[in-house]
C-alpha cells in the first residue's frame, strides 16, 4: 500500500504492507481532530508467547496519525490502539487476553514501520 499525503510543501509517499485497505483505513476520531491511518498486521502463529501456551493467530490494528505529508506512529493507548484481535474460524472484535501487555509491546516493535518512498510518480 502507498499513500500518498501532501502539504505546501509537495507531496511524500509512504509505503507499507497493509492486509485489507478500505474505507475504514482513514479515520478521524473527532470532529477537526486529526486523520489516521489504521494499519492491519498479522501476527502468525508461534510468534506471540500466548498465556496457554499454544500457538495463535491475530490480527493486529496500530495507528499513525497523519500530519501534513508525514506519518506518526501514535503511542500505545491513543483511541485504544493498538488492538490485537485472536483470528477465529468466525467473527471477532475482542481485545484477546491471550497474550499479555509486555508481550503485545515486545511484538509490536517487530512490525514494520512505514517507508517513505521517493518519487517520481
Amino acid at each position: 500500500m502507498i499513500l500518498v499525503l501532501s502539504s505546501s510543501n509537495g507531496h511524500r509517499s509512504h509505503e507499507l504492507y497493509q492486509f485489507g485497505f478500505a474505507h475504514d483505513s482513514l479515520v478521524q476520531f473527532k470532529p477537526g481532530g486529526p486523520w489516521h491511518w489504521v494499519v492491519t498486521e498479522t501476527v502468525y502463529p508461534g510468534a506471540a508467547a500466548s498465556k496457554d501456551g499454544r500457538d495463535h493467530s491475530f490480527w493486529v490494528y496500530r495507528l499513525f496519525r497523519i500530519e501534513g505529508d508525514s506519518l506518526k506512529a501514535e503511542p500505545v493507548g491513543v483511541e485504544g490502539f493498538p488492538k490485537w484481535i485472536q483470528y477465529l474460524l468466525r467473527p471477532n472484535h475482542s481485545e484477546t487476553t491471550l497474550v499479555s501487555t509486555k508481550e503485545k509491546r515486545l511484538q509490536e516493535l517487530k512490525l514494520p514501520r512505514p517507508n517513505l518512498v521517493k518519487g517520481p510518480f
